[in-house]
C-alpha cells in the first residue's frame, strides 16, 4: 500500500493507494512511505471517529517517505489477525493541515462491516 503519493499524483500526495485492502489472516500488509514530500502515519481509528486514534491501535508512528541512496523507501509491516473485522485507518499527520481531514483514511477488509460502515461513509466522515 503506497502512504502518501507524488505531489503531482492525481488525489495529491495525501493518500494511501489503494485505500480498501483486502487480506485473510496471516497476510502481510506492507505500506510503503513514497509520498514526496510527506511525513505520514498508519494509523488505527474507528469507523465512528477516523481522524482519532484507537486506543491500543496499531500504530507505525511517523515515517518520512524519503528514498535511500539504494533507491528503497521506507516500508512498515502489519499481520492481519482478525479478517473478520474491517480495520479503519488514517494518517495523523497534522502539518500543514490535518491529512485526515483531507481524506487520507484506508480500510482493511471493508467488506466485514455492516451495510452502512462503507468506505465512502468513512471517508465522508473524515473530511
Amino acid at each position: 500500500v503506497a502512504v502518501g503519493a507524488q505531489s503531482t499524483s492525481l488525489g495529491g500526495s495525501d493518500q494511501f493507494i489503494p485505500n480498501e485492502i483486502t487480506a485473510a489472516n496471516g497476510t502481510i500488509v506492507s505500506f510503503r512511505f513514497s509520498g514526496i514530500p510527506g511525513n505520514h502515519s498508519v494509523t488505527q481509528s474507528t469507523f465512528a471517529t477516523p481522524c482519532q486514534p484507537l486506543a491500543g491501535g496499531l500504530d507505525s508512528g511517523f515515517i518520512s517517505g524519503k528514498e535511500t541512496k539504494l533507491g528503497v523507501f521506507p516500508t512498515w509491516n502489519y499481520t492481519v489477525t482478525n479478517d473478520q473485522t474491517p480495520i479503519w485507518l488514517f494518517c495523523n499527520q497534522l502539518v500543514p493541515s490535518s491529512h485526515c481531514h483531507e481524506g487520507m483514511v484506508a480500510v482493511i477488509n471493508p467488506q466485514v462491516a455492516r451495510d452502512e460502515n462503507t468506505f465512502e461513509a468513512f471517508q465522508g466522515k473524515a473530511e
